[in-house]
């Protein structure tokens, strides 16, 4: 252990026997060993000091729980005032052993799924910054989701939670803490649609209608204060400029919009009101110098913006409304430029309420910006019903996703009976649904308090829009919430899943092959879930365009049975629909659209088996 150098002095030998014999006077129990102290048992593998710091340090072999009692005993020597201790191989055993059950948390963790990506969270990338204390053992990292509101946040701290404590019965203490992907990665976006007072938006969904008067605008400003409602960071655009009405839903205090010119040093001043934020000049602007463009109104922390807060005068109480008389080309370009030109801060979403019908304005907007989702508005009138369609194939030219369709005015509760009365009928949506697998998995009602605006200037009241003051156990409230919630996991899924359907084809064989994941409302959250492969399936061409449901192949009295030259089609062309459908271009210049869910109906079988009528294939 200690060797008799010849060429130490006198007073290091002094020096050395005053430290050694110190830690003789240190005893433990061993069994069989006749030395107790911890010289004897060559506990002690070396030390050394400065004599003129009055610093040591020690080396133990082990860690036999006598570091107090050292420090205690060494500090008797005059000269001494620090202490140091290591063990012999500490830090090489104590990485191993941390590297060790860091890999058995994450094999835990591993079992959580997430539904919508169809993926582990570990896997997902979600875990990050792992550390687990060795002496208390409390496991900490950070769970990274792809929305600051993800509606499985809750799930996933709970889970993460139970499972490590369940199967690491050595963890005391779980602490996650949560961040957020960044926004969307500009490399993604085209040049031609990259706009700078846009970088910092996450998510562009699109609020659409190809009929007027089915309630879109409301929609748009209730899912637009529901979103930020459940935290997120939103801002709302009125992109209607023949029949702005954002001011009307909206009522603010003070209207008034200001421009920031580009390095413009002038501030402006912020107020708030009972009915959002007053500017004057001193307010407040965007950090960034190199930006300009109009400053947005806010309102219960959403970001405004529309035509109408530039064109309308106020005189005192009364508001001049300037009719916009603009030719189509025109509309749209301005239309662009108040999205593209008005300063937003981080956004988590930005929603654009669109004017109704495909024409100018929705066209151009859907063009020049990277737009992540579309909701279509509808009502259950066959008239509105059959112009949904017309917006579907508009967002599938500009490959922009559909994220659902959504029922206004479907029903109304009569105070008296309490009873519901369709009164424009019961919508039928078998056609939507079976062509392009788009179910109205979100219903509204003909509801006052939903409607309500306040169209005097000198009023006080502040309860808008519905979902600001809505009674939370009521059901338009939950109902708008559930869409909320779905919009987040769909635009998440739509973007970080790489489980993205596969289809294949063999004009030789006259067969198709299709591979298609569940889609969100069929995938709960649980624990230890299997991860779902997805639906394999194959099916002959006579089959998939018997299941065209077009105008031309489908209705009464129509049946391709017996069309001649079926059996010799070939297909020319496949492409996706965004995330509910394909199309599928045939040799007879025929273009059929089949829904997924109708492809997975008629072709996947039970639990994913393939029905095929050549069973020969090999998927």
């Amino acid at each position: 252990m200690f060797s008799e150098c010849s060429d130490i002095s006198d007073n290091e030998m002094d020096l050395n026997d005053q430290i050694i014999r110190q830690l003789k006077n240190i005893h433990i129990d061993r069994k069989n060993n006749e030395a107790t102290d911890i010289i004897s048992q060559n506990l002690v593998k070396d030390f050394n000091y400065d004599y003129c710091r009055g610093i040591i340090n020690i080396q133990l072999v082990d860690d036999a729980g006598i570091n107090d009692e050292i420090n205690r005993q060494l500090l008797e020597i005059g000269w001494i005032n620090t202490v140091r201790i290591t063990i012999q191989g500490e830090s090489n055993c104590n990485q191993f052993v941390l590297e060790k059950k860091k890999n058995e948390i994450l094999s835990s963790l591993k079992k959580v799924i997430d539904p919508d990506l169809n993926k582990d969270i570990v896997s997902c990338g979600f875990v990050k910054d792992l550390n687990i204390d060795l002496k208390s053992f409390k496991v900490s990292f950070t769970l990274e989701l792809t929305t600051p509101i993800c509606p499985l946040k809750s799930f996933f701290e709970r889970s993460c939670v139970e499972i490590i404590k369940n199967e690491r019965e050595y963890v005391k203490e779980v602490n996650i803490s949560f961040a957020f992907r960044p926004v969307k990665k500009i490399e993604s976006i085209s040049k031609e649609k990259m706009h700078t007072n846009l970088k910092n938006v996450s998510n562009i969904i699109a609020i659409s209608s190809c009929k007027g008067g089915v309630g879109k605008s409301t929609i748009a400003v209730n899912i637009a204060f529901s979103l930020n409602r459940l935290g997120a960071k939103v801002g709302l655009v009125d992109c209607d400029l023949y029949g702005p009405n954002l001011e009307q839903l909206v009522p603010l205090e003070s209207n008034t919009v200001y421009y920031k010119k580009s390095n413009d040093t002038e501030e402006l001043e912020i107020n708030v009101t009972k009915r959002g934020l007053s500017k004057r000049k001193g307010m407040n602007i965007p950090n960034d110098q190199s930006r300009e463009g109009f400053v947005p109104l806010v309102y219960k922390g959403v970001q405004l913006i529309s035509y109408s807060y530039l064109t309308n005068s106020t005189r005192g109480n009364n508001v001049s409304k300037v009719s916009s008389i603009i030719r189509g080309p025109i509309a749209g370009s301005i239309a662009t430029q108040l999205i593209t030109g008005t300063l937003w801060d981080d956004l988590d979403y930005l929603v654009l309420d669109l004017p109704p019908g495909t024409g100018d304005i929705p066209l151009t907007i859907a063009q020049t910006i990277e737009i992540d989702g579309a909701i279509i508005i509808t009502t259950p009138q066959d008239l509105s019903i059959a112009d949904v369609e017309r917006g579907i194939h508009l967002f599938n030219k500009l490959s922009i996703p559909i994220l659902t369709v959504v029922e206004n005015m479907s029903y109304f509760i009569c105070d008296g009976c309490d009873k519901k009365h369709e009164i424009f009928s019961k919508g039928d949506f078998s056609l939507i649904t079976e062509k392009y697998g788009l179910e109205c998995n979100f219903i509204f009602p003909l509801f006052p308090n939903l409607s309500k605006c306040i169209f005097s200037s000198n009023s006080n009241d502040t309860d808008f829009p519905y979902i600001n003051v809505a009674d939370t156990n009521d059901r338009v409230y939950i109902e708008f919430l559930k869409l909320s919630e779905y919009i987040v996991r769909k635009l998440s899924k739509n973007r970080y899943s790489d489980n993205k359907p596969k289809f294949e084809f063999d004009n030789n064989k006259k067969l198709a092959h299709f591979q298609i994941p569940q889609d969100i409302k069929d995938v709960p959250a649980q624990v230890n879930a299997i991860i779902n492969s997805p639906t394999s399936c194959s099916a002959s061409y006579d089959d998939i365009r018997k299941l065209c449901r077009c105008a031309i192949c489908y209705g009464p009295g129509r049946t391709l049975t017996n069309m001649p030259g079926l059996s010799t089609l070939s297909i020319d062309q496949l492409e996706t629909m965004g995330s509910y459908a394909i199309s599928i271009v045939w040799s007879d210049g025929h273009n059929s659209i089949i829904s997924y869910s109708n492809l997975v109906k008629n072709f996947g079988g039970k639990n994913g088996i393939r029905l095929c009528q050549n069973e020969s294939l090999i998927w």
